[in-house]
């Protein structure tokens, strides 16, 4: 098996060769096999497109995507269609990605999370003579993050007795934090510091998608780990209480994505407010 010559966006791209494509025809994530030539007639971005997906899994059910539409062509004449599917795969899983729909000898699906908590599909159709085509949807994404500061911050929570934070930023399926989410704790720090006689409730909220008990899991763990982030700035634990409530609690519909984006998020609340009034 040759060595992995994939370069995917979140990987640095050290001693490996990128293909430099037209700026507006090339993925910011996805990237070409090193030493392939790129077909610009057979490429082309749109700002909106579909993409049929199918996907069935852990994470739930899909049967189409829709969002920045983008078919790239490239052509390797030093790989089989097996070394090229296998490069795909390696990198995707590498970078917490997953691949389904491998029953097809010329085609592989995947599905992408993003750094920015955004999502990628990708459809990888192996051609002859070396050809092979990136057929990607970048689903369009529900604007979360909100500029907030401390003393916003803190209005919110006197007056309301709970805020919802997006910034704080997980891997999928799980309760590390990734790089982005220390401006939300910062803030959310100074916040506690300034006001010692504050104690708050850390929740972890999810979407549907998962079984009840791995949303369960899975929300009590990032409470947690945002609890252990914020003692590093000396909030002392005896003030935040954690819980994870799963997907109990949603905020909007779990039937579309924007709704799903919504509910998965981290939640301070105040003693007295930590169920979501209807």
């Amino acid at each position: 098996m040759k060595k992995l010559l994939l370069i995917l966006a979140f990987i640095l791209p050290i001693g490996f060769d990128i293909v430099r494509a037209d700026d507006d025809l090339e993925h910011p994530v996805v990237k070409p096999i090193a030493g392939s030539q790129f077909l610009t007639d057979n490429s082309f971005r749109e700002d909106f497109g579909q993409l049929m997906v199918n996907y069935q899994g852990e994470l739930g059910e899909q049967r189409l995507a829709e969002g920045i539409e983008w078919k790239l062509a490239y052509q390797i004449d030093s790989m089989s269609r097996d070394e090229i599917k296998a490069n795909y795969i390696r990198a995707v899983q590498a970078i917490g990605g997953e691949h389904y729909g491998l029953n097809r000898a010329t085609r592989a699906n995947f599905r992408i999370p993003t750094i920015d908590g955004g999502l990628s599909w990708l459809k990888l159709v192996l051609k002859s003579g070396g050809i092979y085509e990136l057929e990607i949807i970048d689903e369009a994404q529900l604007e979360l993050a909100v500029t907030f500061d401390a003393e916003g911050l803190t209005k919110q929570l006197l007056e309301e007795g709970r805020v919802s934070i997006y910034e704080i930023l997980f891997e999928t399926d799980r309760d590390q934090l990734l790089p982005g989410s220390g401006a939300a704790l910062d803030v959310i720090s100074q916040v506690l510091i300034a006001q010692p006689s504050l104690s708050v409730e850390i929740q972890g909220h999810t979407d549907s998608t998962g079984t009840v008990a791995r949303n369960q899991e899975l929300s009590s763990n990032r409470a947690n780990t945002v609890k252990a982030a914020l003692a590093l700035y000396g909030i002392p634990a005896a003030r935040m209480r954690t819980k994870g409530y799963g997907a109990s609690m949603p905020i909007a519909d779990n039937g579309t994505e924007e709704g799903r984006q919504r509910n998965r998020r981290v939640d301070f609340a105040l003693p007295g407010y930590e169920q979501i009034e209807r």
